[in-house]
């Protein structure tokens, strides 16, 4: 009989120990996950943050093109001007 309880107890050890070593294995692979979880958010951060300064880079130079056709009107119209004080002056 005592024998049996000890195989018994044995073979519960033996069980715990068993699942134990799943947990510790489940919870390491969970471990990992939550590493590319964060290695992801960094990712995306970096890409937010790349984004924000392309869009401001757009930004600005959408500024200067409206500032370069400013300036590309404004010597139109002298163009214009200049052309019609050079019909006043006909060789």
């Amino acid at each position: 009989m005592c024998i049996k309880r000890t195989i018994k107890i044995t073979n519960v050890s033996n069980g715990i120990v068993e699942l134990v070593d799943k947990l510790t294995y489940e919870t390491k692979k969970i471990s990992e996950v939550f590493e590319n979880i964060h290695s992801l958010a960094a990712i995306a951060e970096e890409n937010s943050a790349s984004s924000e300064e392309m869009s401001a880079s757009v930004t600005e130079y959408s500024h200067k093109i409206t500032e370069l056709l400013d300036y590309v009107e404004q010597l139109e119209g002298l163009t214009l001007n200049l052309k019609a004080e050079l019909k006043k002056y006909k060789i």
